[in-house]
């Protein structure tokens, strides 16, 4: 358990730690950095002008090193954001900021005046004026995160809040996936309260840890981000083929919203988002599903549509699949069970070649018969930097067999899609 330590900081003090970048106004825990009106903000600056008290304002603080190695204190701001965003503001209004732009320029109010029209002596005793700041010292980050949420109404975090705000190797991977264009599906609701960072968290874990059935609770999320090491390459092709199935994900979706396959309620829907993505991920390297986007979105629709139906064993399993949100339970299995025959059904997806790859020798025939020459640009090739590819891409069932296989130069290759591209929207070869 950490502590903390009350004072009192002038806010020429606090304005050039926020000038040498040491006070960090938006930790991700954060949120509506703008949400206080005009009307506020002239509140405030007239407290200040008042020499009248004002609330505590809470920091976290974050020791780190300078470039001479020297110990400095960095700062997190816990509670106060918008008092100290406005009194940032009012010393020194930014050019475009995104919400009220002028209150401190141009609005008029009486008896307020913009701090570059005060006198020096007036700006010098604004300069002066003391804040009283709680400073945490080794808090760890969830007790931190607990503060926050008790502040806030005690309104407690949820999920996506919670993974956004962890500090971990994997928080880049996690924040690229977070913005993929999925999460816009039904007027972006996936994204209400950051709800896009624990979908795209679960999507991660179960491509990086192979385990679509992966129990999908926080606690074993944030197991998995904070206790996992770290691997650059083995986490690049989880988050390529993540993206991968989103893009397909995306397109069926999108697809079933323009026919009117399914409402914008059910897109809106995380159990949907979550069992479509665990389907593609288990049929993703099993069944060429590439260029049949309709009617995958025609076997999710049946599907979606049949568990409302009482009575029928669909019905009968989403009932018992409960609301925990568990992935790993036999009912959920049973549910996507279901949902993967009615997928496969409606699609006709044939199955793909149980040899994914070329063999050695299988290489050196397709090799000999290029004549030393791309199939594609003519470009001259060798044995040592020229791709097997699949003609008819092993995506859409394309057999990993010599007749079926040319010889490309890496540029023709990577344009066509490279060779890790099971489940691409566009059309693309492997």
């Amino acid at each position: 358990m950490g502590d903390f330590e009350l004072d009192k900081y002038t806010i020429k003090n606090l304005a050039e730690w926020h000038q040498q970048g040491r006070v960090n106004l938006n930790p991700e825990y954060q949120r509506l950095p703008d949400a206080w009106s005009d009307r506020m903000r002239y509140d405030l600056v007239d407290t200040i002008s008042q020499v009248w008290p004002m609330g505590v304002i809470l920091l976290n603080v974050i020791p780190r090193v300078d470039e001479d190695n020297v110990p400095v204190e960095h700062y997190d701001v816990v509670d106060g954001q918008q008092r100290l965003r406005t009194i940032l503001e009012y010393l020194s209004p930014p050019e475009s900021p995104p919400s009220s732009p002028s209150w401190a320029i141009s609005e008029r109010k009486e008896g307020f005046r913009p701090y570059k029209k005060l006198t020096q002596a007036r700006q010098t005793r604004f300069g002066e004026y003391k804040l009283a700041v709680a400073l945490l010292h080794d808090y760890e980050e969830g007790e931190v995160q607990d503060i926050f949420s008790r502040l806030q109404n005690s309104r407690p975090l949820r999920i996506g809040e919670k993974i956004k705000a962890l500090r971990t190797d994997f928080k880049p991977t996690l924040r690229a996936l977070a913005e993929h264009p999925l999460f816009n599906i039904a007027g972006g609701r996936h994204k209400s309260r950051d709800a896009n960072w624990n979908l795209a968290g679960l999507f991660f874990k179960a491509v990086y840890r192979d385990d679509p059935f992966n129990r999908h609770e926080y606690d074993f999320l944030e197991g998995f981000l904070r206790s996992t090491q770290y691997d650059e390459t083995k986490a690049q092709r989880a988050m390529d083929l993540c993206r991968r199935l989103m893009n397909y994900e995306r397109t069926v979706f999108q697809v079933a919203e323009d026919k009117e396959l399914l409402s914008r309620d059910d897109l809106g829907s995380a159990r949907l988002m979550k069992w479509v993505f665990t389907a593609l991920l288990v049929l993703s390297d099993k069944f060429a599903l590439s260029g049949r986007e309709l009617s995958v979105a025609q076997g999710i629709s049946a599907y979606w549509k049949s568990k409302d139906a009482e009575g029928n064993d669909e019905w009968t399993a989403y009932l018992n699949s409960g609301r925990t949100g568990r992935i790993d339970t036999r009912e959920v299995k049973a549910c996507l069970e279901q949902m993967v025959n009615r997928l496969l059904i409606e699609s006709a997806a044939p199955p793909l070649d149980a040899q994914r790859y070329f063999t050695p020798q299988q290489r050196v025939e397709i090799f000999d018969l290029s004549h030393d020459m791309c199939a594609s640009c003519g470009t001259q090739i060798s044995r040592r930097n020229f791709h097997a590819d699949h003609i008819v891409p092993y995506r859409k069932a394309g057999p990993t067999t010599v007749p079926n296989g040319q010889a490309l130069c890496s540029a023709c290759n990577r344009r066509k899609g490279g060779s890790f591209d099971p489940l691409l929207v566009t059309p693309a070869s492997t």
